[in-house]
């Protein structure tokens, strides 16, 4: 039983009004995860008595129920989640996922990279710009995917913490067959096996910039020059790729984006603290090989840069499919560059 100091906190905590996200509720007539509510009041032993979105008025039990207070910049994170969902969405109704996923795995990615390309923009659309960073929390975006030990390539929307240094939470793949949600409890025996077989584990790339970008980098310099240092450097490479001075030049103009974005890390002490302390517990977490485990793991090559996605496509995953089709020739395995099979035993289709 909750002392009545406990008490007290708890209806200081969630006055009258205050927005509720659920996770899980504890016993038969529950409201389902994810529900949202307000806080109708706190009775005397600590029950947080509730108005849900499906019309239910049970209490939550603070000692056994998890939720949490949904904040304006949670509310405004879920709604530009959202819309970019059905942004992408209206772009996957349009799409050949046969044609793209042999465009993933063929010389000729032009298909491939469209569709990335279409996602990304629309990604820029929803969130006002091809950066992001932490204040979003969880953030849906567009990638590539290559199985580590089959070598199947695809594209998918990675699902990733920015509050954790960009944990990674779940991808969506874009298989042969349509978009399979990893972990999904629909998902049919043989789907979780093509998943398993194909795609785990695997590196992924995203087309946002703001997550890997090394600020030091962009701008060339080093994490112990001084803000006069940083000033000179930035001016200098915003310089060299104005858009006035390269007009039409796409690839400029996010160089040019860039260079603002590190600028505007570096030239604020507090944003240039807590990057530097990010860095720093993603080095900790890299060596403790924390992304690559049976979910998936960042590249070494990073973000796929949005200004000229296609050859950047083409970097990552077209240089070596000669060298690839010699080394597997004399194997049993499947041919990454050939995704018949799989096709045929697990996504429906005849190739």
């Amino acid at each position: 039983m909750l002392k009545r100091e406990e008490i007290a906190r708890i209806k200081e905590m969630y006055p009258k009004g205050t927005p509720i996200r659920l996770y899980s509720m504890e016993g038969e007539q529950s409201v389902p995860p994810g529900s949202r509510g307000v806080v109708d009041h706190v009775d005397d032993i600590g029950k947080i008595h509730m108005k849900w979105e499906n019309g239910s008025c049970l209490a939550l039990n603070i000692e056994v129920d998890r939720f949490d207070i949904i904040t304006q910049q949670d509310d405004i994170s879920e709604k530009k989640e959202q819309a970019f969902i059905d942004k992408v969405n209206e772009i996957l109704d349009k799409t050949d996922f046969l044609l793209l996923n042999m465009s993933c795995n063929t010389e000729n990615t032009s298909y491939a990279a469209e569709t990335l390309l279409a996602m990304h923009q629309a990604f820029e659309e929803v969130y006002g710009e091809g950066y992001v960073d932490e204040k979003y929390g969880m953030v849906m975006m567009p990638a590539v995917v290559k199985g580590t030990e089959s070598g199947i390539k695809a594209l998918a929307l990675v699902t990733l913490d920015l509050e954790s240094s960009g944990e990674h939470w779940g991808t969506t793949f874009l298989t042969p067959g349509g978009p399979l949600v990893q972990g999904n409890a629909e998902l049919t025996e043989e789907q979780k096996r093509a998943i398993r077989e194909y795609y785990i584990p695997y590196d992924y790339w995203y087309t946002p910039l703001g997550i890997n970008m090394n600020p030091y980098q962009v701008l060339g310099v080093s994490q112990t020059d001084d803000e006069d240092i940083i000033k000179k450097a930035y001016r200098k490479a915003a310089k060299e790729c104005h858009p006035d001075t390269h007009p039409g030049d796409k690839r400029a103009e996010e160089r040019f984006k860039e260079i603002g974005e590190a600028y505007r890390i570096l030239s604020d002490k507090q944003k240039r603290k807590e990057y530097d302390a990010r860095a720093a517990q993603r080095e900790r977490e890299s060596a403790t090989g924390r992304y690559s485990a049976q979910t998936g793991r960042r590249s070494a090559g990073g973000s796929i840069y949005p200004g000229d996605i296609e050859k950047e496509f083409e970097r990552f995953f077209s240089k070596g499919v000669q060298s690839e089709k010699k080394e597997n020739s004399s194997q049993q395995k499947i041919n990454p560059m050939d995704v018949t099979d799989l096709f045929e035993r697990y996504m429906g289709f005849k190739h």
